[in-house]
């Protein structure tokens, strides 16, 4: 499991909270404006000394991005300085633990169906932190296709996309680094049609 280290934290007015740089170094975020987050989730990371450490947010700390101050990668960073905000819990709608957005059945569009985890673990949707994404949302999937990994003791398995015919990535339930259960929807698929009667 690669290393963690805890942000640190400022509570402001209206329990907003800014989640700051535990060192100096260079930050790159994994979490997007509008994403919940809550304690132990991976933020981002931060490369000190040429290794990339995870910035995790501390316990009892959490909420939906309202705010990053930056989304470029490698962003010079100081000791202390705000790298996210946080509204409060009580702003945010349904969510499950780890950044997972719980997805119901009868909210899916036509065509549309939830592709779930294998297993439990930390799920990421890019092979290394400086990496692109395996998929981007919008992209065509087929059979094989690789669509992140779920981190197990230090293991990463691959989760491919094993159905056929031609279908679509809607979007993602999940952001980098949340922790998933075995079965929990990681993204919204859509079946394409083929134009012979699907």
């Amino acid at each position: 499991m690669e290393d963690r280290m805890e942000a640190g934290v400022s509570v402001r007015s209206e329990g907003r909270v800014e989640v700051q740089a535990p060192r100096l170094g260079r930050f790159t975020p994994c979490v997007r404006a509008g994403s919940v987050v809550v304690a132990a989730d991976v933020i981002g990371h931060l490369r000190v000394l040429g290794r990339a450490v995870a910035v995790v947010l501390p316990a009892e700390v959490g909420g939906r991005v309202e705010r990053l101050v930056t989304v470029a990668r490698d962003t010079p960073v100081e000791y202390g300085e705000t790298l996210l905000a946080l509204a409060p819990m009580d702003d945010v709608g349904a969510v499950g633990g780890g950044g997972v957005a719980i997805a119901e059945e009868s909210e899916l569009g036509p065509g549309e169906e939830l592709l779930r985890s294998p297993i439990e673990g930390q799920f990421y949707r890019r092979p290394a932190p400086e990496e692109p994404p395996y998929l981007e949302e919008g992209a065509a999937i087929a059979a094989g296709s690789v669509l992140g990994l779920v981190e197990v003791m230090k293991f990463f398995h691959p989760v491919r996309f094993e159905r056929v015919g031609q279908w679509s990535l809607v979007r993602f339930l999940v952001d980098e680094g949340a922790a998933v259960d075995s079965g929990a929807p990681l993204a919204v698929i859509r079946k394409l049609s083929s134009g012979a009667g699907d």
